[in-house]
């Protein structure tokens, strides 16, 4: 992290990247628990509400990653504006064609970027950088198993397999993140 500034807004990235996905996994319980006992209007707008949280989750990861990368002021503007224009582009896409398949294209796209850059932040040997790395890299399986819908038994399937290695994947970006916070909680007490 460059400064304690930067490292404020890094962190607080983050923290929208878990507050929206919270919001998308919350949502995804009842749009793939209770599916049945939506009427399709509801679970449409449900399952699009789910798609849009998980957008900005990646929205928010790659904010991050621009603050981790990046010190020059304006690049970090224009890498966020191009960030913005995208997720509004995906997003469009998605309600427009009512296809997930597009929303993974862009959270796809922002773990890449993420598992890359923490992956040459691990090399230069920085703690906080593994443990992000690990996560992203995890949650590749994710997007994976989900494109090809890879399941064990129907009350096993894609969907909860995906599910149990997010939830992996998120606890080790977790631990990155808390270790990040307390460098900088460290750095002001000195």
């Amino acid at each position: 992290m460059h400064n304690k500034f930067g490292a404020t807004h890094f962190i607080n990235a983050w923290k929208y990247f878990f507050l929206f996905m919270g919001f998308s996994t919350g949502i995804g319980v009842f749009v793939h628990g209770f599916k049945i006992y939506f009427y399709e209007t509801a679970y449409h707008y449900t399952w699009m509400a789910m798609n849009i949280a998980a957008a900005l989750a990646s929205y928010f990861t790659i904010k991050a990653t621009v603050k981790f990368l990046s010190r020059n002021v304006k690049e970090r503007k224009k890498l966020n504006l191009i960030n913005l224009f995208s997720l509004l582009t995906f997003i469009s896409i998605t309600f427009i064609q009512n296809n997930f398949e597009t929303v993974k294209i862009y959270i796809g796209t922002a773990v890449a970027i993420t598992f890359i850059s923490h992956l040459i932040g691990h090399m230069k040997e920085d703690l906080v950088s593994k443990y992000i790395m690990l996560g992203m890299g995890i949650s590749f399986l994710t997007l994976f198993i989900h494109s090809t819908q890879f399941s064990f038994s129907v009350w096993f399937d894609y969907k909860a397999i995906s599910h149990v290695i997010m939830m992996v994947s998120l606890i080790l970006v977790y631990r990155g993140v808390f270790i990040a916070n307390r460098r900088l909680a460290f750095t002001a007490v000195q």
